[in-house]
């Protein structure tokens, strides 16, 4: 085992790495949370453009499998939405 695995495994405990209630590390911990947040909210952000898109190429007529490879999104997810676009057709 070398340093930087030693490292990591101290880095995942809580006791070990923060044995004084360390502000520093409290920080750290905060802005990498934060970190994880925003990433998660871009992947989200990015997945709501897919689908807009999406809605609007079946608006278009364009094929689901078009779709599916364009975008990268579920047969599943685009029948979903074609089903959702024919119910507010009506």
């Amino acid at each position: 085992m070398n340093a930087n695995d030693l490292l990591q495994i101290i880095s995942q405990d809580d006791n070990a790495r923060m044995p004084n209630g360390s502000k520093e590390t409290k920080i750290h911990d905060q802005l990498t949370m934060d970190k994880a947040a925003e990433e998660r909210c871009k992947r989200e952000y990015r997945m709501e453009c897919k689908i807009e898109v999406a809605r609007n190429l079946l608006k278009l007529g364009v094929s689901i499998y078009v779709i599916i490879k364009a975008l990268g999104l579920s047969e599943k997810k685009l029948m979903q939405l074609k089903k959702e676009l024919e119910v507010n057709k009506n």
